[in-house]
């Protein structure tokens, strides 16, 4: 999967004989959000994506999100990402999408109106179907909306389509209801949310590392963790660590440290991602 910054997609759009447009030759399906999780409620608009590529198998797939959840930006109480960019970009490699672009939320994207950002979107990425859920919003305040994208398209070689939210038990599936499920304990909860076990991501934290015999001890403080924690406890996981073994542990949360406890022979391992099982 190729990963692209939203400047080199501002580079194609004002150049287009630039190096990089070559990429983009013979249209593109996609699909623009946070997609913090990503979780089921995204999952049919992701496959959607990806199933034009059956239909037309000379179109590339791609998703455009963020750096960071752009709420985490605007809220002082904002409790955490629910998974990393590296997590996000993973999964999306893994789902099989042939590239991302990556934006920074800055003050001066924010202030960018819906309509330059689609603008440039289209004649940068040759999109030929964009894939939105049905809250999509864009621009400055998001104040481009799903009658403004209709409108936009009906002047172009674009097909839209807005997708269906997604419940389950009468609940919308939401990143925000994962935070939620996270923060009051609720693992299992924010595993059905999820699709799959909750995961902290281990290859963006600096732990502070102890060995005695085959027994680990990683530890940092909360402080320094981006993305949303369980409430005080001990909690069971499933450790992959660098050499790519998969170990059970403990993991224990507290107000200043989350420490994990892990037996293995080798003298030398770092974490690369805790699930919570």
């Amino acid at each position: 999967m190729t990963i692209f910054s939203w400047e080199e997609i501002e580079e194609i759009n004002s150049n287009p004989s630039s190096p990089l447009a070559s990429f983009f030759k013979g249209s593109t399906a996609l699909t623009i959000g946070g997609f913090d999780g990503p979780h089921r409620g995204h999952e049919s608009l992701l496959r959607s994506v990806l199933d034009k590529k059956n239909e037309f198998p000379v179109i590339k797939t791609g998703i455009i999100t963020f750096n960071a959840p752009p709420k985490s930006k605007q809220a002082a109480d904002f409790p955490g990402e629910v998974s990393t960019l590296h997590l996000r970009l993973e999964w999306f490699k893994h789902m099989g999408f042939d590239f991302a672009v990556v934006i920074d939320f800055s003050h001066k994207f924010s202030t960018m109106s819906g309509t330059d950002f689609l603008s440039i979107v289209y004649s940068a990425c040759f999109i030929k179907f964009l894939f939105v859920g049905r809250d999509f919003k864009c621009g400055y305040k998001g104040a481009t909306g799903i009658a403004e994208l209709h409108e936009f398209a009906a002047s172009r070689d674009l097909t839209i389509s807005v997708l269906n939210t997604v419940s389950i038990g009468g609940m919308k599936v939401s990143s925000s209801a994962i935070r939620t499920a996270v923060t009051e304990g609720h693992m299992k909860y924010a595993e059905q949310l999820l699709g799959r076990p909750y995961t902290l991501d281990g290859t963006v934290i600096e732990w502070n590392h102890n060995q005695k015999d085959d027994y680990h001890t990683f530890e940092i403080g909360v402080n320094a963790v981006t993305q949303v924690l369980p409430p005080e406890g001990k909690y069971d996981v499933s450790v992959l660590l660098s050499d790519m073994t998969v170990s059970t542990a403990v993991c224990h949360c507290d107000a200043e440290f989350l420490r994990l406890s892990v037996s293995h022979p080798a003298a030398s391992i770092s974490v690369r991602a805790i699930d919570f099982i």
